[in-house]
């Protein structure tokens, strides 16, 4: 029998060290479904293809890979409802998360991004000296050196060479903001979950307010209903965007998290029913 709703599980490439977690926060959401008398089953991405898709109400998925996410949108384009959207998580790959942010009025670090040609040109508008972040720019770390903090133009020739012969075409290179880090959970419509300074206590104060709207604005602006993301607050309390990650593992809030995701999917259900 076809299932209603499935889950999709995260490719073990995009959770190093995590697959636990996010297998774990994909399970209590499936689960609070199932008491709500659905039936729900679980596949790993590569199963997706094999798996037709008639009767299926609703996906609900952590799958990364383009592979997956072209699958999931010819779903949608049958009809099926699909939590977060292909289309919003490849939003999230960072370079065209950058895009996206650059061409709004969120508040986000001065970055650069960069083509990984034979030739590599660094840009001039960074004192790379004084410290920089650079990042991988598709998908978000798969590897230690995936994102790194460097001050030196030898070592970060060295790690753009490096992302180039493990076939990586972009790289971004961003200011490193000095102030508190704060982590945040959220699901769009509905809301912080929670937030955290990463190293407590925060030094800098900040309005909880304006963290939330500028999740939102974010995650309204990518497309996301399910996610998380990290921020800095600087010592005047002002908020940058630094990151945003489709679907984390709520790791600190995944019994609430996983019951308000799974309100928000029969929520989107009932809205879906109504439109047709």
């Amino acid at each position: 029998m076809t299932s209603r709703i499935l889950g999709i599980a995260r490719e073990k490439i995009f959770s190093p060290g995590r697959e636990g977690d996010d297998l774990e926060i994909l399970t209590q959401t499936a689960n609070h479904l199932i008491a709500r008398g659905y039936q729900v089953d679980i596949l790993d991405p590569e199963e997706l293809e094999r798996k037709p898709n008639d009767g299926v109400l609703v996906v609900f998925s952590m799958a990364q890979g383009r592979e997956t996410l072209e699958v999931l949108k010819k779903w949608e384009k049958r009809g099926c409802l699909v939590l977060n959207s292909p289309q919003a998580v490849l939003n999230c790959y960072r370079a065209a998360m950058v895009n996206l942010f650059r061409e709004s009025s969120l508040p986000f670090p001065k970055t650069a991004t960069l083509t990984l040609q034979d030739h590599i040109v660094l840009p001039e508008k960074f004192e790379i000296e004084r410290g920089v972040w650079v990042k991988r720019g598709d998908v978000h770390a798969t590897e230690r050196d995936d994102v790194v903090w460097i001050s030196e133009k030898e070592k970060l020739s060295i790690l753009l060479k490096s992302y180039r012969q493990r076939g990586i075409s972009v790289a971004l290179i961003q200011e490193d903001l000095k102030g508190d880090v704060v982590k945040f959970y959220a699901l769009r419509g509905e809301g912080l979950l929670e937030w955290r300074y990463t190293e407590a206590p925060g030094t800098y104060p900040f309005h909880v307010k304006d963290l939330e709207r500028l999740a939102e604005e974010a995650a309204t602006l990518l497309g996301l209903d399910v996610y998380g993301g990290d921020m800095i607050v600087t010592k005047e309390g002002t908020l940058y965007l630094i990151d945003i990650n489709d679907w984390p593992s709520f790791s600190s809030c995944r019994e609430l998290a996983s019951e308000k995701i799974a309100q928000l999917i029969l929520k989107r259900m009932g809205d879906k029913k109504n439109d047709a």
